[in-house]
């Protein structure tokens, strides 16, 4: 697997991140909000873990995209990158994307239970759309 992170744009403070699309623990999709998973490293520059809005290239097409930096609060696993595409339904295994980062909406945050975490993804995307 690669990932490249760069500078696109330095004074919006655009980051852009190439990737292939990796099996992830499928956390998301159990919620109704798959993702796409891409291994991330650190390439120089490092995004804080958080919430963000973004844009994702996919064989040509650009979707709007609700972005997760950060790992699980129950492992001690690495800090993953991992991509929601709003309104867009398929396989995206082994797929390249072309992620734009755009604006940070929140950092991460633990929640209670089930019903409160998908409500504030519901929050997240609809951040989401008002900035892309």
């Amino acid at each position: 697997m690669w990932f490249l992170i760069e500078l696109l744009n330095y004074y919006y403070n655009s980051v852009v991140i190439t990737g292939i699309v990796i099996q992830g623990l499928q956390e998301g999709r159990a919620l109704g909000y798959p993702t796409a998973n891409l291994e991330y490293t650190s390439s120089g520059f490092q995004l804080q873990a958080g919430v963000y809005a973004g844009t994702v290239v996919l064989e040509g097409r650009t979707h709007t995209g609700a972005i997760v930096i950060g790992g699980n609060f129950k492992t001690d696993q690495p800090l993953k990158f991992e991509v929601h595409l709003l309104d867009f339904e398929g396989n995206l295994y082994g797929k390249e994307l072309v992620v734009t980062v755009l604006d940070k909406i929140r950092d991460l945050i633990q929640f209670e239970d089930t019903d409160a975490l998908i409500a504030q993804i519901e929050n997240d995307i609809t951040q989401v759309r008002s900035i892309v």
